[in-house]
């Protein structure tokens, strides 16, 4: 049994913080639980994943781990019901056998481990042993061994949330072809540049799909994967209508990303959020995601002075995602996905 006072913070699902920042006394619980060897990165975790309508369930600061360490909480998380993705920073792995038998039973039960383990640098080891007198250990062991884990390492708390907020979606695409969408050219390229790096596919469009693309497209729009719509598809029901539904339709695609500028909700009556919810209800074995091309601040609309009807946070059991830095997250966490089992 753990004690409830040796944790230093503990969230229950639906109920007030024991304690901590404010402004956090009131959310519903979620599907995450986070353990975490920092004060600061309770606040970087909660805040961002709250402001985007994304729960979470407990979280845990075990400092310098006087009494209880990682290993013990993923042991705890591994069993505890209503945590289905573990999130962690840590400083260093105190007892690496514990460790491994607590992640091996984290991925018996079907629950990903998404971690960042600082000590790459001579500095961060350094930083480290000043802030919870942790022994960093050796970067390259530990790297080895989160990976025969099948722990997902990242580098960023960005990486952390958007992985954390993927691996937290009940569907799974069922391969790894991608089609992306949008109504910016920009967005167009840019992904398709981070997806050549991610080694994620982007398949061309079939020939019936493009002939069918190419009836309702602008002369000047340009059919292909990726796919760009022009601001004219911003307002023609017909020419987004058509698209969207081929796409997922075709077989060809396990995935379609559409792209936006910033993140925000989207309004699901305005046309793109109709075409997206006929296009999904058509083609249910497919995925759909939205991902925004800068990240930061959540936005509760795309201008404060225009309300929002239906507004939404996610869509296809799936949350928004925002960024594209170091791992392109929106394609992305795709990998992380494509491996990792749905649960219910």
């Amino acid at each position: 049994m753990y004690r409830r006072s040796q944790l230093l913070w503990v969230d229950e699902p639906g109920k007030p913080a024991d304690g901590g920042s404010a402004g956090l006394s009131h959310h519903e619980g979620g599907r995450n639980s986070a353990i975490l060897q920092s004060g600061t990165l309770v606040d970087g975790l909660i805040v961002p994943l709250l402001a985007r309508g994304i729960g979470i369930g407990r979280v845990v600061t075990i400092g310098n781990e006087a009494c209880l360490d990682v290993a013990d909480f993923i042991d705890y998380f591994a069993d505890e019901d209503d945590t289905h993705v573990i999130t962690c920073y840590c400083e260093q792995i105190k007892r690496p056998l514990e460790f491994i038998k607590a992640c091996e039973r984290a991925a018996d039960r079907g629950k990903p481990i998404v971690m960042i383990k600082v000590g790459r640098s001579e500095s961060a080891r350094q930083a480290a042993l000043a802030h919870t007198g942790s022994l960093v250990g050796s970067d390259v062991a530990i790297e080895a061994v989160l990976k025969r884990l099948e722990v997902i390492r990242v580098d960023t708390v960005d990486d952390l949330i958007e992985t954390a907020a993927a691996l937290s979606s009940t569907k799974r695409p069922r391969g790894r072809r991608v089609a992306f969408a949008s109504f910016s050219g920009t967005a167009a390229s840019i992904l398709a540049d981070f997806a050549h790096s991610c080694d994620i596919e982007l398949p061309p469009l079939p020939a019936p799909v493009k002939a069918r693309l190419e009836a309702v497209f602008p002369e000047f729009g340009n059919v292909g994967n990726p796919l760009d719509f022009t601001a004219q598809g911003s307002y023609d029901t017909h020419i987004i209508h058509e698209s969207l539904n081929a796409i997922a339709a075709s077989g060809a695609y396990d995935l379609v990303i559409w792209g936006r500028g910033f993140p925000s909700c989207l309004d699901m009556s305005w046309v793109l959020g109709r075409s997206l919810t006929r296009a999904a209800a058509a083609a249910p074995e497919v995925m759909f995601s939205i991902l925004s091309l800068a990240d930061g601040h959540f936005y509760a609309s795309l201008d404060p002075k225009d309300a929002m009807v239906d507004p939404k946070a996610e869509f296809d059991r799936m949350p928004f995602f925002a960024g594209n830095g170091c791992r392109a997250e929106g394609t992305l966490c795709f990998d992380d996905l494509c491996r990792v089992p749905s649960q219910p």
